[in-house]
């Protein structure tokens, strides 16, 4: 018996959704309709309004039978419905539960299920007016969703047909709503995406009376007017373009099929020319999908004269003219290409070829800029998809083996990534015309063709026999000793790759995979790296389910294969790989090495068959490596192999510890090995240098990992079951030896390798003490991180901390060194004296990475902790007030340090800070993003806006756009308007006479912010509206007085040139790429 008590704890959707099927499915015989009308009235009262509305979505999505009972209360949850509505319209930014808009969402959608589930009005007329009308002020309401407003479009669009008595009726009510003027565009394109998703193909082919055109041709003149200009949903303007071209076709493909070609749609050419040019000038729009809605629309509009021209030689002819002025386009033109995709299909390949014999090497062009390779290939897929070998040869063969000869680079490799799978997947036998042509040519480009032929052929299953004097085996061992990288690497792919993964290389090839391996590890491309540990991944688990299935033949005294020869070459390949890791190994080597070993390990020591490991039938390796490990063979976890991984964690590169780390967790040292690490852990720690500190802080990590559940070490002082509190117990001690002499600390033990480890130890997603603060613990150390950035501001500004309008230049930061290391030597008036160069970078480098860690930490506990505006004292979870003081620890930093490092980190740190906030839906969170915002402009306006010009504008006034960047793209920006608002104010703001020319002002700020909004991607969609008012004010700013404005107002003009005008593709302008249209 489940009790309603047990339906209350939950307030989360996707968790009460998952537990209340299983529940449904459980006790279904329990829920009756008394049973369920009595447990929705009584989460009506003991949940908030926002809870139950997405506990009814989920009730809803459970079951059928679930559905039937909330519609015999239909009235009433629409009701429910339309009050959360109005309780979501009027929440207003201080309260302190806010509304979650998904709730909006989840009340919008019960709506239309209720309505569309009933053949007549729910309630009264004025009761369903005002449904509607609530439903158009949340589509308007900056707080609603873009997912909630469409759904609310196709609601109204439901409850207007329900309360209908006619069709035209139907069509009256609407389109008066489309013409009233004070309704926004925003509300029309979502009640016309209403009409074309909910409202039925009848209802479209209707004539609208005043007009005098059916509606579907109606709503196409609204439209076309949205596709025509630049506003905030651009994307959805085209999508409802988009959709409505599909849904004629429909209607025309059923007209014609319903009444045996009888009948057609009216379809004018006029129509049909104005969404061919819509589409034609927004091919290559710069908001991200908008160029593939224009393809299909483009592609639709023209099937759809096939159906309602019945002059079919008009319409041909019509295709023609079309193909004609696509033709006449440029190759260069990215437009060109989504035109013939589409029109190519419906004139025909051979008609297209034959009216266009150049095409096939005028095509080529497409391989020659990277912008224009994929949609060149998707043409060439079709032109070849209904040819013959013959026909193939005749047209593309000599061009496709040209094209893999160029003399460009760019286009070899493209031709090879593109054009050539392409062709020998679809073209039969293609093999064998492209060796042949290619075997007796020695040329490194020949060579790479010949091999990747062969690597694409053994992928497809394509016989390996020998092709005229081609001999695979020999070119392949030829290539793989030549100069080239590249070569080398796609030669070795050819032996890895194979179609049936439970087949191993044969015995000539697996001495070639392991020199491969022993020699080529010092090779720097990071390309070359990533394609040589794909194709090692590939062979590892061709090893594995061989030898795990012909372990099973053993076992069952059946033939075992190659087996014994598989593991020594797999023992062969480890080994190889651990003396690569050996001491005095360069970079390129090491990390070739530890990526290998990751594949290998992750293939027969953690195996899982999920994601690239999903292995043909039973490919598990546990018994097979159990019986290799018994016989000393594949032995990974050896103290030997243990001892030269452990050096590597002190690597100079960052990447190479990382991995080195990775790997180490796999291990288990014995209690001397941990107590000597630990040690070693100490020295790093507190080493003055950076690399040292991090390789320390990765020790920390792997002791806390090692010392889970296992018994503690005599010798050892740290707890293994608490590192971390061991941890932020050494921060403290060493805050306060800090204090008493700053600069015997920097050199000896600086605060910043402890705060590293602690963050890895504490917030890592693979520490074994992830998040396990309590509300006591995350408080002192906030309160030691507010210490910390309040002492290193010190040291570096002296005396002009106290003054917040300040921000002290490097001359500044350098005498309030001088004094520090002065009061340290016990010296008096060191201030023109010539300072210690060593200890003055020590003292430098101690501050600056200190509040750099310090910002980095309190950026990722807001960003990593789950929020909770009052947690209880047991809880994990960052409080409004330990949130708060993070946002000022981030703000005091910005404000007070102009030192680059600390700004760049403080700046990563203020967007995942952000980036937590604004996804929270938690209002007193919100309102910190929205307070830090307003705190930036006040500041920007006092006199610290003349003291950061060595920055352009980075520190504080970098913050801004940090803010408005972490805004979730899924909601309305409502930082972006107030912030480009305010800076075009500020970049009006007039500069004084008597402004030195080296000094910044409000002015050059707010310039320089306004060039890294526009410059970045995250709102590159939501900032087209405004640059008509970002370039007028960006134009009167060349007439300032003062340098610096000026400055700023060019670079920015240097932003918005691009955006403006569109990009510039390559250098050559007479290629015709960079052409503005």
């Amino acid at each position: 018996m489940i009790e309603y008590a047990d339906f209350e704890s939950f307030e989360k959707y996707s968790i009460f959704a998952k537990w209340f099927k299983k529940c449904f499915l459980t006790y279904k015989e329990q829920f009756s309709e008394k049973y369920f009308s009595g447990l929705v009235r009584h989460l009506e009262q003991n949940n908030r309004l926002d809870v139950f509305v997405f506990k009814l979505n989920a009730f809803w999505d459970a079951s059928p039978e679930i559905q039937e009972l909330l519609v015999k209360d239909t009235k009433h949850l629409t009701d429910v419905c339309t009050r959360f509505i109005e309780e979501f319209l009027t929440s207003n930014q201080q309260e302190k539960q806010t509304v979650d808009p998904m709730a909006a969402t989840s009340a919008v959608k019960l709506i239309i299920y209720m309505y569309s589930r009933t053949s007549k009005a729910i309630n009264e007329s004025e009761d369903d007016k005002k449904v509607v009308e609530k439903l158009q002020e949340l589509i308007d309401s900056a707080k609603c969703l873009v997912e909630t407003a469409l759904l609310a479009g196709s609601a109204i669009v439901t409850i207007v047909l329900l309360n209908s008595s006619s069709d035209e009726d139907s069509i009256k009510v609407l389109s008066e709503n489309l013409k009233r003027k004070e309704a926004s565009e925003y509300l029309k394109l979502c009640l016309m995406n209403g009409i074309l998703c909910s409202g039925g193909s009848l209802i479209l082919m209707v004539q609208e009376k005043e007009s005098g055109m059916l509606f579907i041709y109606f709503i196409l003149e609204s439209i076309k007017q949205l596709c025509r200009k630049s506003t905030s949903y651009d994307f959805q303007s085209f999508l409802l373009l988009k959709m409505w071209c599909c849904k004629l076709k429909e209607i025309c493909s059923k007209v014609t099929s319903d009444t045996e070609n009888k009948y057609t749609v009216e379809l004018p050419e006029d129509c049909v020319v104005e969404i061919i040019n819509i589409c034609r000038n927004n091919f290559e729009n710069a908001i991200k999908g908008v160029s593939e809605l224009c393809f299909v629309s483009f592609r639709d509009i023209l099937a759809v004269t096939y159906f309602c021209w019945t002059d079919k030689a008009f319409q041909q002819k019509f295709l023609i003219n079309i193909l004609d002025q696509t033709m006449s386009l440029k190759w260069s033109h990215k437009s060109k290409y989504p035109q013939l995709s589409a029109i190519i299909p419906l004139v025909g390949v051979k008609e297209v070829l034959a009216l266009y014999p150049s095409l096939p090497s005028d095509l080529s062009v497409s391989l020659t800029s990277p912008h224009l390779v994929h949609a060149g290939v998707e043409i060439y897929k079709l032109l070849i998809k209904v040819q013959t070998l013959s026909q193939w040869t005749d047209n593309f063969g000599n061009i496709l083996v040209s094209n893999l000869l160029h003399s460009k680079t760019g286009v070899r490799a493209s031709c090879l990534d593109q054009w050539l799978p392409a062709t020998l997947k679809q073209i039969s036998s293609s093999n064998i015309f492209i060796l042949e042509q290619l075997g007796s040519m020695k040329s490194e480009e020949a060579l790479v063709a010949t091999v990747t032929t062969l690597k694409i052929c053994k992928k497809l299953g394509v016989s390996q026999d020998i092709v005229g004097n081609v001999d695979h085996l020999e070119k392949l061992k030829e290539c793989l000793l030549h100069s080239s990288p590249d070569l080398r690497c796609t030669a070795f792919a050819v032996i890895c790759h194979a179609k049936k993964r439970g087949t191993v290389p044969s015995s000539s090839e697996l001495p070639l995979i392991l020199e491969f391996l022993a020699t080529n590890g010092s090779v720097g491309c990071t390309k070359f790296r990533q394609s040589v540990e794909s194709s090692f991944a590939a062979l590892l688990m061709r090893c594995r389910d061989y030898s795990a299935m012909m372990f099973r033949n053993k076992q069952k005294n059946k033939d075992a294969g190659e087996l014994e020869v598989i593991i020594q070459f797999l023992d062969d390949c480890l080994e190889t790989l651990i003396c690569n890791l050996l001491p005095g190994g360069n970079y390129q080597r090491k990390i070739y090495s530890l990526d290998l070993l990751l594949v290998f390990i992750s293939n027969f020591f953690c195996f899982s068959n999920q994601g690239a490991n999903k292995c043909s039938g039973n490919g598990d390796p546990q018994d097979f490596m159990k019986y290799a490990n018994e016989n000393n063979k594949i032995c990974l976890y050896t103290d030997n192999n243990f001892n030269v991984l452990i050096l590597n964690i002190d690597d100079h590169m960052s990447d190479v510890k990382a991995k080195t780390e990775v790997i180490l967790n796999f291990f288990n040292p014995s209690d001397e090995e941990l107590v000597d690490i630990a040690k070693k852990m100490h020295t790093l720690v507190s080493s003055a240098k950076e690399g040292n500190c991090e390789s320390g802080a990765l020790l920390a990590k792997l002791i806390c990992n090692w010392g889970k559940n296992r018994p503690q070490p005599e010798d050892l002082d740290i707890d293994l079951q608490s590192v971390c509190y061991y941890l932020l117990d050494l921060y403290k001690l060493t805050l306060k030896k800090c204090g008493e002499d700053f600069l015997l600390c920097a050199r000896s033990s600086p605060l910043y390798g402890i705060i590293t480890s602690l963050r890895k130890c504490l917030l890592d997603s693979n520490s074994a003490e992830k998040f396990s603060f309590n509300q006591e613990k995350l408080a002192d150390l906030i309160q030691l991180m507010e210490e910390t950035v309040h002492f290193m501001l010190n040291i570096l500004c002296g005396d002009m901390i106290e003054n917040e309008s300040a921000n002290p230049d490097f001359q500044e930061i350098a005498v309030a060194i001088n004094k520090i290391i002065a009061a340290s030597e016990d010296e008096e008036d060191l201030d023109d004296e010539i300072p210690i160069s060593e200890d003055h970078q020590l003292v430098l480098s101690a501050a600056w990475h200190s509040l750099k860690e310090c910002a980095l930490l309190a950026g990722n506990l807001v960003n990593l902790l789950p929020l909770e505006c009052t947690p209880s004292m047991e809880s994990n979870s960052m409080s409004l007030l330990s949130t708060e003081r993070c946002s000022k620890i981030l703000f005091s930093i910005l404000s007070s340090c102009r030192h680059k490092g600390a700004i760049e980190a403080t700046n990563l740190a203020c967007g995942l800070f952000a980036s937590s906030l604004l996804t929270s839906n938690i209002q007193p969170f919100l309102a910190i993003i929205s307070s830090m915002l307003s705190q930036v402009f006040q500041q920007l306006k006092t006199s610290w806006s003349n003291s950061s010009y060595t920055r352009r504008s980075a520190g504080l006034p970098g913050l801004i756009q940090k803010l408005i960047s972490s805004e979730p793209s899924n909601k309305a920006r409502s930082l972006l308007p107030i912030a480009v608002s305010e800076l075009i104010g500020l970049a009006r703001t007039e500069v004084k006479d008597d402004n030195n020319e080296s000094e910044d002002s409000a002015a050059s700020h707010a310039l320089h912010i306004l060039r890294g909004i526009v410059q970045d991607a995250h709102v590159s969609r939501e900032i087209g509206q405004y640059i008509t008012r970002i370039a007028g004010v960006c134009l009167e700013t060349f007439q300032s007085s003062s340098w610096s404005v000026r400055n700023a107002g060019l670079q920015l003009f240097g932003s918005l040139s691009p955006r403006i005008v569109g990009q510039k593709k390559i250098r050559a302008d007479v290629e015709g790429y960079n052409n503005v249209n």
